[in-house]
C-alpha cells in the first residue's frame, strides 16, 4: 500500500512540474516551485482532515497562486 501512494503522489509531483514546464518563463525553477507546491497540497489535505474544515485548502491554494505570481 505504501508503494501506492509513493507512486501516486510521484506522479502528482510530476504532473505539476509538467505544466508548470509547459508556461514557465525561463527565470522559473520548476522544480523548485513544484516542491513547494507539492507541500502546500499536501499540508492543506492533512490539516483540513484534522481540523475537519476547508480553511486549509483555500489557504493552501491562495498560497500556490502568491507563488506562481513571483
Amino acid at each position: 500500500m505504501k508503494d501506492a501512494v509513493r507512486m501516486y503522489k510521484n506522479e502528482v509531483h510530476e504532473f505539476i512540474q509538467n505544466e508548470l514546464n509547459k508556461t514557465a518563463s525561463e527565470k522559473m525553477d520548476t522544480i523548485e516551485i513544484s516542491n513547494e507546491v507539492m507541500v502546500l497540497i499536501e499540508g492543506a489535505i492533512m490539516l483540513s482532515q484534522i481540523q475537519k474544515n476547508t480553511w486549509p485548502l483555500i489557504a493552501a491554494k491562495k498560497a500556490c497562486i502568491k507563488i506562481l505570481k513571483d
